[in-house]
């Protein structure tokens, strides 16, 4: 009699497996597929290596309570990096205008411009200053210097003595040829001649130093030619004209400070205008020390993206970091950033206050999954990881966070030692978390693990 009853409860039971078989045959045939994998097959050896606790869902639980799974992936969106500064005259484009000598401001660059207060009449005379444009070589002033006449006169003196001392010594060649000098008297001639060489040399470099042009040098050596030949209509070079520094230019720009006024004392070490060259700015960014590795991992120019914080609506403004400084300040443990700016319109200002925003390489060990998947409760941050082998099993894995976005969280995929000793897990690219229905799973393990303690206590 119990024969036949086995008989049939085996014919049951085997049916129903046939039955439950059929009926899960696509999830059964995926199953096999991902099990024989090369990747799966190193997906499940990590997910048992770190799976010291799990929990297992019916298809239908899974179902019912809406779970979902995400693959952890590659970081999907660039890295970027803003950092906060201004805008500022770049210090290669700033030019110190100094008088060559010392003497007093006779004439200064004028500029015409109508009166406001009578359109209608002449227009009126000012000197240059803020913010007026100057061409290179423009005349900034004029000083009249006692250095300069007195040098032009050395040349001359020494120039005139060099002619009558070399004069002299034709006399004596002459003379010796006729056996009516000594020998030793041509020779003291002949060094006089030499030392008029000296000097008239000496007064030529020196005012060549002076940045005199070598016509205006010229111009006194002719001078001097005029004075020796005793010309009878010549009463000598016009005193202002004789002491007369011209202050040019030294660059197409700007005045961006004045420091001078007619009639002035000035001497070399003052600086009568500041030129500054505003068609590219500089832009000065301040880097926190530690993302200051990150950038120089960079090929330079690092491209950068500006914006004015006063100016929204002025769009992006691109550009290059080309150095970081080498030095960070003790209090607020920053270094300087600097790039350029083209400005050839004028739209930028120095001192305006912007940010740059610049796009890091990726970040190596690093992959993205779901906000939504990791659990947090203030101390740790932990994901549910589903076994590549067995679909309806979950374990849990405490996570190191590296970077957050609203919908994506970046977490390491390969952990230091020190990590690890930290009970840190990694988690690998490939591997699927659950990303709907973490929470109350998350839960459900840990109501699992309570009953496993208590049930071992008793």
């Amino acid at each position: 009699m119990k024969k036949p009853l086995l008989i049939v409860a085996a014919a049951l039971l085997l049916g129903l497996a046939i039955a439950g078989a059929w009926f899960y045959r696509a999830e059964l045939a995926a199953l096999w597929k991902s099990s024989n994998s090369p990747v799966a097959n190193n997906t499940a050896d990590a997910f048992h290596a770190g799976a010291t606790a799990y929990i297992e869902r019916t298809p239908k639980e899974i179902e019912l309570n809406g779970m979902r799974t995400a693959a952890a992936t590659a970081p999907t969106r660039p890295r970027t990096l803003t950092l906060r500064g201004n805008l500022q005259i770049d210090p290669a484009r700033l030019v110190h205008v100094h008088p060559r000598f010392s003497g007093q401001i006779v004439e200064l660059a004028m500029k015409e411009e109508r009166n406001p207060w009578n359109p209608q009449g002449p227009p009126r005379r000012r000197p240059v200053g803020f913010m007026d444009d100057v061409e290179t070589g423009q005349m900034m002033a004029v000083v009249l210097s006692r250095e300069l006449g007195e040098k032009k006169s050395e040349l001359i003196d020494a120039q005139i003595r060099l002619w009558t001392d070399e004069k002299i010594l034709e006399r004596y060649r002459d003379a010796y040829r006729r056996s009516a000098m000594t020998e030793r008297d041509m020779f003291e001639q002949t060094r006089l001649v030499d030392v008029g060489r000296t000097a008239v040399r000496k007064a030529r470099n020196t005012l060549r130093a002076w940045l005199l042009t070598r016509d205006e040098v010229e111009a006194v050596v002719e001078e001097s030619k005029r004075i020796y030949q005793g010309d009878a209509t010549y009463d000598g070079t016009d005193q202002d004209e004789w002491a007369r520094v011209v202050v040019p230019a030294a660059i197409t720009g700007t005045i961006v400070e004045r420091n001078v006024t007619m009639g002035e004392i000035v001497d070399p070490n003052d600086d009568l205008y500041k030129l500054a060259d505003l068609t590219e700015l500089s832009a000065w960014l301040h880097v926190y020390e530690e993302d200051i590795p990150y950038l120089r991992s960079m090929p330079k120019p690092i491209p950068w993206k500006l914006r004015l914080n006063s100016n929204p609506a002025a769009g992006e403004i691109p550009g290059f970091l080309d150095e970081i400084g080498d030095l960070i300040d003790s209090n607020e443990h920053m270094a300087l950033a600097f790039g350029h700016v083209p400005n050839p319109e004028g739209k930028f200002t120095a001192g305006q206050f912007i940010n740059a925003t610049i796009e890091l390489p990726p970040e190596a060990g690093v992959v993205e999954i779901p906000t939504r998947a990791l659990v947090e409760d203030g101390e740790q941050s932990v994901v549910l990881v589903q076994d590549p082998s067995h679909p309806t099993r979950f374990a849990s894995r405490r996570l190191s966070v590296v970077r957050r976005y609203h919908d994506r969280v970046y977490v390491r995929s390969i952990l230091t030692e020190e990590q690890k000793q930290q009970g840190l897990e990694e988690l690998r690219e490939g591997e699927r978390v659950v990303s709907a229905g973490a929470l109350e799973l998350k839960e459900a393990l840990q109501q699992q693990q309570r009953a496993g303690r208590q049930s071992a206590r008793q």
